[in-house]
Formats: C-alpha cells, structure tokens, sequence
C-alpha cells in the first residue's frame, strides 16, 4: 500500500508507469528513504543519482525488446574459468619499509 507521499512521488513521475510493479513500490521506498534523509542531512546527492538510475532503469523498461535484451543470456557468457596460480616472482613487487 502506498503512502500519500508515495502517491504524489507517484503522479510527480510519471515514468514510474514504465516500471513493473514491484520495482515501482521499490523505486518508490528507495526514493523516499533518499529524499527523507536528505531532508535531515542537507545532503540531496543520493538522491539525485537514485532519481537517474531509476528513470534510466524505467526507460529501458519502456521498450520490451531491449528489456529483454538486456536480461541475457549474453555471447561469450560460459563457464568460470579459474584464476592462473601465481608465480614466485611475477607481478608482485615487495617495498621494504625504511
């Protein structure tokens, strides 16, 4: 259930229509929580980048094909491949203290 802040975050948004429910009542939590604590610090930097990354993730939602693009699976996605053991000597150079 969303709040009547929320509501008005809501209509003040209307990309939120692009975001799938639950991410919509996310985006909406993760705002507020930003916008609240920024009204107590002075601090509005989280919020601004959450409100980028937000309408960005609700732009791609916008267009299904590149939702689903970008859902993966991806070319070149395989198995892990173990890191090469380290050898004595290579790529690690030790600095004495003085």
């Amino acid at each position: 259930m969303m709040t009547t802040v929320g509501r008005w975050l809501a209509e003040e948004l209307p990309w939120l229509t692009w975001l799938p429910d639950a991410e919509r009542h996310e985006c909406v939590r993760e705002l507020l929580a930003h916008l609240m604590a920024g009204a107590d610090t002075g601090e509005l930097l989280p919020f601004a980048r959450a409100l980028t990354s937000w309408r960005s993730t609700a732009v791609i939602w916008s267009d299904p094909q590149l939702a689903r693009d970008l859902h993966g699976p991806f070319p070149g996605d395989g198995p892990d491949v173990p890191r090469p053991p380290a050898q004595v000597g290579q790529g690690v150079k030790r600095v004495r203290p003085q």
